[in-house]
């Protein structure tokens, strides 16, 4: 409001002519007792903001853990250890609920992207369906000229070998 005042005073003076120059000072004062009112508030909404981010970290936090079925039983047994059989429930509850996205995910086709691979992800089940997958995925890959994705293909394609233990 100072700094407006200011303005205005000082906008008033815009009739020079153009061999005038004109050149001029302001001085703002305001009482202790409005300049502690002023901090006091700007104090608060700095507050305000910083626990408005605190809050939307911790759902962010808390939607990435619900949307995770791994994530989501371990969460609600170390909640709720005596109400486990209400589980069931809880998921039927959030099926469809997504992961929560990142700034930098946000920019419409990368979110898209992520989004659908993820959900391919998820729709894999069987060794023979990741197989077809990877298979497809390579030899599109290396049409495209990305040839040194092979071997990182043919890694996810075999199955780590078991160790076996000493007798």
């Amino acid at each position: 409001a100072a700094h407006d005042a200011v303005n205005a005073a000082l906008g008033q003076w815009s009739y020079a002519t153009p061999a005038l120059k004109c050149i001029g000072r302001a001085r703002l004062e305001t009482a202790p007792h409005d300049r502690e009112l002023a901090e006091r508030h700007a104090r608060r909404q700095q507050d305000l903001s910083l626990a408005h981010e605190e809050e939307l970290d911790r759902l962010a936090y808390l939607q990435q853990i619900l949307a995770d079925p791994d994530l989501r039983r371990v969460w609600w047994i170390a909640q709720f250890p005596d109400r486990f059989n209400d589980l069931g429930g809880l998921a039927t509850a959030l099926q469809g609920l997504p992961l929560p996205h990142n700034e930098a995910e946000s920019d419409g086709i990368r979110s898209d992207i992520l989004r659908f691979t993820d959900q391919l992800v998820t729709d894999l089940h069987t060794p023979q369906q990741r197989e077809l997958f990877l298979r497809v995925l390579t030899q599109t890959l290396q049409t495209l000229g990305h040839h040194s994705l092979q071997g990182t293909a043919d890694r996810w394609r075999t199955p780590p070998e078991t160790e076996s233990t000493p007798p």
